[in-house]
């Protein structure tokens, strides 16, 4: 009974019950309690983490990149948007929301897993939990946008919660044990993906797909495991294609979608791409090209965002800004491949797939912003179990040095 109680246990409750509360309309008193409660423990994990941050080149990149993310939402939210603005809104607000606390989640379970507060075998319910929880995000976001299409007299819909149900996938290599559940757990992910209609998840889920098979059959175990698993990624594959094949003949807005993009038709973002660099490469002047025109500059301008991580990141912070990105990815990378031969496979798998979900869509989406919960947990719990082995077998090498 007291291992339910410990601080992760309670911290995983008061998430999932806060974020599904916002759905069914709870009681304000009783939301109120859980939001309040949550906050507080985020509060005290992040105070607790600072202490730790030193032990991972990668919290260490992320931190700095959460300073000046910080430093120009607080100061668009001094400045404050006037007339000028192509589009009004709170934006000082939203971009401190969309870009700090999308990263705040890894800084909470980057400490539960330097301090060994969590492990693997925490993240198999978690895992199983955080489906549920964003299937619910997803139901109630379909749900919404239906009753916009029958009052609006319009058919067919993009579901943008095809990325939050994407950002679910890291998670899942927590519980292999399970195979078949996993596989159950990957295809739920991989039909409300496509039923999202939006192309760049179907493609990261295909291309995050195409690094999970072959790292899942290349798994060490006896030989009737190892059979089992290539039956099991032969049927996935098989029924993942089939369904994916007739969803495609048969539905005419995945289909309008699809052969746009094969003819090159990417809708508004061919222009919002034109006119941003256009305007890095020919409007800015030499302060502005270095250090960016100011949080969300690009719906100032243009009335929108970039959609393309590389562009909004140029166009609101400049070339330092966007060294400052291209260095967090570096990093990222690097911290992933040290980590090979010294993590659990579960944990590389899944700092691996954070890679290829966020990665790719840094091209056609808002992705250091839209970090989830469900993924930004298993990259922090990663970073935090890969510093603590680290600096264990560091501070051993050091004892048996004699550097003590």
């Amino acid at each position: 009974m007291g291992k339910l109680f410990r601080l992760p246990n309670i911290y995983i409750i008061l998430l999932i019950s806060h974020i599904i509360m916002g759905y069914i309309n709870a009681p304000v008193s009783i939301l109120r309690i859980v939001y309040i409660s949550r906050y507080a423990l985020e509060i005290w994990f992040i105070y607790n983490c600072f202490k730790y941050l030193s032990s991972s080149p990668y919290m260490k990149m992320l931190t700095l990149l959460v300073v000046v993310f910080l430093l120009y939402g607080c100061f668009l939210l001094l400045i404050g948007v006037d007339s000028s603005w192509r589009i009004a809104g709170d934006w000082g607000r939203q971009y401190i929301t969309d870009y700090v606390g999308s990263l705040i989640p890894i800084f909470i379970f980057y400490y539960l897993g330097v301090t060994g507060q969590i492990n693997e075998k925490w993240f198999f319910g978690v895992a199983i939990l955080f489906l549920i929880c964003a299937s619910v995000e997803y139901y109630y976001a379909s749900k919404n946008i239906l009753l916009n299409n029958i009052s609006e007299s319009t058919e067919g819909y993009v579901n943008n919660m095809g990325y939050l149900i994407l950002s679910v996938f890291p998670a899942i290599m927590f519980i292999g044990k399970k195979p078949v559940l996993q596989y159950v757990a990957l295809g739920i992910v991989f039909v409300l993906v496509i039923m999202s209609y939006k192309k760049g998840a179907i493609l990261t889920y295909i291309a995050a797909l195409l690094y999970f098979i072959p790292s899942n059959l290349s798994s060490k175990g006896n030989s009737k495991r190892r059979m089992f698993i290539i039956f099991l990624s032969f049927v996935a594959i098989l029924l993942g294609a089939e369904y994916f094949k007739n969803t495609l003949a048969n539905d005419f807005v995945l289909q309008t979608r699809f052969e746009n993009a094969a003819n090159g038709q990417f809708g508004a973002r061919e222009d919002i791409y034109s006119q941003t660099v256009h305007y890095i490469f020919n409007e800015n002047n030499p302060i502005t090209l270095l250090f960016g025109n100011g949080a969300y500059s690009t719906c100032k301008y243009f009335g929108t965002m970039a959609h393309n991580d590389w562009i909004e990141i140029t166009m609101d912070l400049g070339f330092v800004g966007l060294f400052l990105y291209l260095r967090y990815w570096i990093i990222l990378y690097k911290t992933m491949r040290r980590s090979k031969n010294i993590v659990s496979k579960e944990i590389f798998d899944a700092m691996a797939l954070f890679c290829i979900i966020y990665f790719i869509p840094t091209f056609f989406s808002m992705s250091i912003s839209s970090i989830t919960i469900y993924s930004g947990s298993v990259i922090g719990f990663c970073a935090g179990a890969f510093a603590r082995i680290e600096t264990s077998d560091n501070l051993l090498i050091n004892q048996e040095n004699g550097n003590f």
